[in-house]
């Protein structure tokens, strides 16, 4: 079995390679330096939960850098979440640098909005800010500009049908008929047509999905004063799941530059962990496997239990934590509120107010 360093944060855990640990504090260090910065890792769903653990371990960190570096994977989640963080970054920072080493879906997109600078490698892909709404009795999400794109739809049918028929009766009636009782027709004919289709769309739907969409352009505005590029990334894309990869995004954000030797040497590294989101959340201070003291951890760790003599029991080796692990009250408020993460959902005051619950 391949030896790793496990790293355990409020029982959020990922696996380093430890034949690859040297060569990742090594680019850890040059990033940090180079950019004069902190460096967090966050893979995971965006949500209240999260994004509190995010704001408490960068809030204690005790020694901040100028410049904050975030290396994001998240296929997205709660915007009011995704804001929260953007804005804690910015107010204990001055420069925030956003690092995208795999999916960086809607909320990843709405946070890249208020980074001022975009590192992205092969792998690297963000997503429309497109909302997703949940009902209370459905199973999957379903796309917030699928109503819009029905109504586009419609609209044009009516106007095809209508054209259609307009002039097929003024044709074929070889001008007997005149222009207002073959409009008349023809009106009758695209109404009957599209009616049973328009009838299924609720409007009550409809008004959530407008509203969930002015939210995401609220946030978006707040973060970029480019209104243009907020609107493309809204509506200019046919699909939730559209790739928005380095070329694109060049296009879109005026803040994009491609990973150079180090920071590809990193992705390389951290691949399997930041590739594609985590079932379990991953937030961690990467800075903190530069302490001097993580080596001697670790050759605790990889010693084996049969060299204690005298049937004497192996010390227990503590996981490394976070200094703010130490923040006692800070702990157990997170770890109460990781243990009840679905009650959590169910009575969070969002939800009692909301027929849908709106994600990006």
């Amino acid at each position: 079995m391949e030896k790793g360093l496990n790293i355990e944060l409020y029982n959020l855990k990922f696996d380093l390679n430890m034949d690859n640990l040297d060569t990742i504090k090594d680019c850890i260090e040059k990033i940090t330096a180079k950019n004069d910065s902190d460096l967090f890792l966050f893979c995971g769903e965006i949500s209240d939960i999260t994004a509190d653990i995010f704001i408490t371990e960068l809030r204690n960190k005790p020694m901040k850098k100028k410049n904050c570096s975030l290396l994001l994977t998240t296929y997205g989640g709660d915007p009011d979440a995704g804001y929260r963080m953007v804005r804690t970054i910015k107010r204990y920072y001055q420069k925030f640098l956003l690092y995208v080493y795999g999916s960086c879906k809607s909320t990843g997109t709405l946070i890249a909005l208020g980074s001022d600078q975009i590192i992205m490698s092969d792998f690297g892909e963000f997503g429309p800010l497109d909302i997703q709404l949940t009902k209370d009795d459905e199973l999957h999400n379903t796309s917030g500009l699928s109503y819009l794109q029905s109504l586009l739809s419609l609209n044009e049918q009516i106007f095809r049908s209508f054209e259609s028929n307009f002039l097929n009766i003024k044709q074929k009636s070889v001008q007997t008929i005149t222009t207002k009782t073959a409009a008349e027709i023809a009106t009758k004919l695209a109404v009957g047509l599209i009616s049973p289709i328009s009838a299924q769309l609720d409007p009550v739907k409809f008004g959530e999905v407008q509203r969930a969409i002015k939210i995401a352009d609220a946030y978006g505005a707040r973060l970029c004063t480019d209104r243009k590029m907020v609107s493309r990334l809204i509506a200019g894309y046919p699909s939730h799941g559209f790739v928005i990869d380095y070329e694109e995004a060049v296009t879109i954000f005026p803040n994009v530059r491609f990973v150079d030797q180090t920071e590809a040497i990193l992705e390389r590294n951290l691949l399997d962990n930041v590739r594609s989101q985590n079932d379990e959340p991953i937030i961690y201070d990467l800075t903190n496997l530069l302490q001097e003291n993580i080596q001697e951890n670790i050759q605790e760790h990889e010693q084996p239990a049969n060299i204690h003599s005298n049937s004497e029991a192996p010390e227990q080796v503590e996981p490394i934590q976070s200094e703010v692990i130490q923040n006692q009250p800070t702990q157990q408020l997170l770890k109460k509120q990781l243990n009840g993460n679905a009650k959590t959902r169910k009575t969070h005051p969002k939800n009692q107010t909301r027929e849908y619950k709106e994600k990006l």
